[in-house]
């Protein structure tokens, strides 16, 4: 019996880095605060939860030239570079938000951790998940994903 298990075990299907991704990669945006008559703004968030991406990194950009500190933003960019799979920008926007502050941080790693599982190098993906603070609340998800990614890349 105990054979048998093992044998099931290593000829089941493996969720691949790109289910896992798509399983737990969620992102929500909702930057623009009630009352705002920001339009770029506005229709930059519009455009990410219809997942026009393209539409909505220079939306993004023309806010951040008077705002650059508007971190939600960035971290909403680097999502939107994720989408498109341009892994080498998203990378480099969610290294710049963990050096900001404590939140971003914890954010910042995770979609760091993202953007490795998404392009398929589960090591880095691995090494940013162990990162994450146990006080955070990215940690029971980080956690949990550490225990579903695969062993060997």
């Amino acid at each position: 019996m105990a054979l048998l298990g093992l044998l099931a075990w290593q000829f089941w299907p493996k969720t691949s880095p790109q289910q896992l991704y798509a399983e737990y990669a969620q992102h929500e945006f909702n930057f623009v605060e009630k009352g705002s008559n920001d339009q770029t703004l506005f229709q930059a968030e519009t455009a990410l939860k219809a997942k026009k991406y393209t539409a909505a990194i220079p939306l993004l950009d023309e806010y951040l030239k008077q705002q650059s500190d508007a971190y939600d933003v960035v971290l909403a960019k680097g999502i939107a570079h994720l989408e498109m799979n341009d892994h080498e920008k998203a990378i480099l926007t969610f290294k710049r938000l963990q050096n900001v502050n404590a939140l971003y941080k914890i954010e910042g790693t995770w979609y760091l951790a993202m953007a490795h599982l998404k392009g398929g190098n589960l090591s880095a993906c691995r090494t940013q998940l162990q990162n994450i603070p146990s006080d955070s609340s990215r940690y029971s998800l980080a956690q949990d994903l550490l225990s579903r990614l695969p062993s060997a890349q």
